[in-house]
């Protein structure tokens, strides 16, 4: 947020300038103005003056004075207002910051409207990424007039739209493209949480003084519950009021209510031409609405590389699939956008166009320019060497080739014979000096990690689509996989270690060759969204929670497969015992289910936690069953008696990750500021304190947890020794 409010307007009531600069408080409230009189950027300029020492806040419109604290935090300024709630700038006391808090105006009394905001409060507060503004806290203030909700979210200082910043600092195209890859990957992260934003423009995207975005008003239309075509199109005198030029076909046909993320798709298209050419798709200023909606709906915009030549080719190609008016035909998601802006900035085929021979070899060319050049002139010079030869001595040069056809033939057995040999030795053992190290490759946020059993390998799965595998001796990636068209947030090992399976949003669970990344088979199903993962020790069978409230069960090798179904809601863990005959389900009603996996039939429930189930995990030789919940509250029932659970807290406050090592004895649950271990058979703990503030995504730990990994959400992987040597 910025750090000043906009200037008053006669009324003496804050301009919505300043509301739409506030964090994302006012637009639930009240529209945004669509400027008819563009500045150079070409969208509403974001006011915000230097507060004079005299300056004095205008009151509420109800008439009452600036309150002076609420819930703790000291009130300095009003930054917006809206119909339903006040935004005021406020200090934190600890630690001392400036933030922004949002409070329920008195008069609002609708217990329907309180439940609104609450609820916009918890989808807020589900969002944990570094390009989404943060909420901070929440509570309800009594102001004399009774109870009112608030809550409290960052402040963004110094900050500029995405268009101001992009311009201020004159950015490249290459440079222009990588923040906006930043930005598809925080609306994806809100996307994974059912979350569509909505209303995606310059003024919501605001960029802080480290260059980082920070996408704002994130959720607030699906949470508050707003219609989207009453709330952000309107007509005055004639003219546009709302956010019309970045809505999508759909949004602004009425007769179309399911919008979803590729909703968000067309606005981020249109941010990114507007970021990349200077104009907007299409000009509808001074247009009544009717008139701005056939447009939209009918109308396709200039080819970019009309307005600016050098985005012809595979850039333009990637900005009018996210701009086609049948959303069938775009981008599924904003991360399958920014994965081809990604592979456009490495020089590598796109998915948005079919990859022919010609078209991968001229891109492989750019890529390895250097290389290509080299190699054409070998060729020319053994070329003309040879017909020099021949011309001088043809007979020499046919013996001097037999002589060199028998030397390369010899070499080659040795190569083959050296790599057979290197096959069939023993992986090397990890380097254990006992320090942390960070491994940094991927592109986008981690969102799975497994240790291999060994311990001599690690897996990360990422929001750029890709899984990689880690040699932990060399600490480098020894293959990275690139199968699936979504992110990769669910691994699984077998007990062995030869199988890897690896599951996204794509419809599919690829089964892997741990060793070579090779794939084995791939296993299409219809689910729209994946929910859970787990693979039998033995890697035979593979479960996995699909979005219609069953977990399915299918036979690696084979056609079986079977679906289980529980009465508690849809599945968000699971785990086989170790012959593959059960298989353990936790529902989002905190419920345990144990099945049988040869026909689905419900063997016993569990009913001890209430929150949804985030781990599990059959313990003690298959003798008990561990479950942990989203809160991570523990429970572990005996099996084979009719014992109470033994129960258990194991972090303190929210928890980002949790996990298990491969052999089921040490428990590890990852905050923002620490990892948590508990010893499951010594119930001993250990406490390891983060260097840095992380957004923690993903949380493995390695064979008798002497290495503990942590992905973030900026795709690096932390690795650190969990013991001393």
């Amino acid at each position: 947020m910025p750090d000043q409010p906009g200037k008053p307007d006669e009324a003496g009531r804050p301009s919505k300038a300043g509301s739409a600069a506030a964090g994302g408080f006012g637009a639930a409230d009240e529209p945004t103005v669509f400027d008819t009189e563009p500045d150079s950027t070409g969208d509403r300029a974001i006011v915000d003056p230097v507060i004079s020492p005299d300056y004095e806040t205008p009151p509420t419109s109800d008439g009452r004075a600036l309150p002076g604290e609420i819930g703790g935090y000291q009130i300095t300024r009003i930054l917006g207002e809206g119909g339903m709630s006040v935004v005021y700038a406020a200090l934190q006391k600890q630690p001392r910051r400036p933030v922004a808090l949002k409070v329920m105006k008195s008069g609002v009394e609708a217990h329907r409207a309180i439940r609104r905001f609450k609820r916009e409060v918890e989808i807020l507060g589900k969002l944990n990424h570094p390009c989404i503004a943060q909420v901070y806290d929440a509570g309800t203030h009594d102001d004399g007039g009774g109870e009112r909700p608030y809550f409290v979210m960052e402040y963004v200082p110094a900050a500029k739209t995405l268009i101001e910043y992009a311009e201020q600092k004159n950015l490249n195209l290459d440079e222009r493209l990588k923040l906006f890859v930043k930005v598809c990957a925080a609306i994806e992260h809100g996307h994974r949480a059912k979350i569509v934003h909505r209303d995606l423009k310059p003024s919501n995207i605001l960029i802080d003084a480290s260059g980082m975005p920070k996408v704002i008003d994130f959720g607030v239309a699906r949470a508050m519950e707003i219609d989207t075509s009453t709330q952000t199109m309107a007509t005055e005198a004639g003219r546009l009021v709302g956010t019309i030029q970045y809505m999508s076909p759909e949004q602004v046909n009425a007769a179309l209510t399911d919008i979803d993320a590729r909703s968000d798709v067309y606005s981020l298209g249109v941010l990114l031409y507007k970021l990349l050419t200077g104009r907007h798709c299409y000009n509808l200023e001074g247009m009544p609405v009717y008139a701005a909606v056939k447009v939209i709906c009918d109308a396709g915009p200039p080819r970019p590389s009309d307005l600016r030549p050098d985005l012809a080719g595979d850039l333009e190609t990637i900005m009018l699939k996210a701009l086609e008016k049948d959303r069938r035909r775009r981008y599924r998601s904003a991360g399958s956008l920014g994965r081809d802006i990604v592979r456009y900035l490495a020089r590598k085929p796109i998915h948005a166009r079919r990859a022919s021979v010609g078209y991968r070899a001229r891109l492989f060319a750019q890529r390895h320019r250097a290389l290509v050049i080299a190699v054409a002139i070998v060729f020319v010079v053994a070329a003309v060497a040879t017909a020099v030869v021949m011309t001088m001595d043809a007979v020499r040069g046919r013996q001097f080739a037999r002589q060199q056809t028998e030397l390369e033939g010899e070499l080659e057995r040795e190569r083959l014979a050296r790599i057979a040999a290197e096959q069939a030795a023993p992986p090397p053992p990890p380097v254990d000096n006992r320090r942390a190290y960070v491994l940094d490759e991927h592109t986008a946020g981690i969102a799975a990690l497994a240790f291999a059993p060994d311990g001599a390998s690690l897996v990360s799965g990422s929001h750029d689509f890709t899984v990689m595998a880690w040699d932990l001796g060399a600490r480098a990636a020894r293959y990275v996989s690139d199968n699936h068209d979504a992110p990769v947030d669910m691994l699984e090992f077998s007990a062995d270690g030869s199988r890897l399976v690896t599951a996204s949003d794509d419809r599919s669970i690829v089964v892997l060759d741990a060793a070579t990344g090779a794939m084995a088979r791939r296993i299409r199903h219809n689910c729209a969204t994946t929910r859970c993962l787990a693979l039998s020790r033995d890697g035979a069978s593979v479960a996995f929670g699909c979005d219609d409230l069953t977990i399915r069960i299918v036979a690696v090798d084979g056609e079986r497969s079977i679906a289980a179904r529980g009465t508690t809601g849809g599945f968000d863990a699971a785990a086989f015992n170790g012959d593959g005959r059960r298989l353990a389900a936790g529902s989002d009603g905190g419920v345990v289910y144990l099945f049988d996996a040869a026909d689905g039939s419900v063997l016993r429930r569990f009913e001890d936690l209430a929150d949804p189930i985030r781990l599990l995990r059959f313990i003690g030789e298959d003798a008990s069953l561990l479950a942990v919940d989203e809160r991570g509250n523990a429970a572990i029932w005996p099996l084979d008696s009719a014992e109470m659970p033994q129960r258990f807290a194991m972090c303190a406050g929210r928890v980002a990750a949790l996990a298990i090592d491969p052999a089921g004895r040490w428990l590890g649950c990852a905050a923002r500021r620490e990892v948590r271990l508990r010893d499951l058979a010594g119930e001993a703990t250990i406490d390891l304190p983060l260097d840095e503030d992380l957004f923690i995504a993903a949380l493995a730990i390695g064979p008798e947890a002497r290495w503990v990994a942590v992905g973030d959400t900026g795709g690096r992987i932390h690795v650190m020794p969990a013991s001393p040597p």
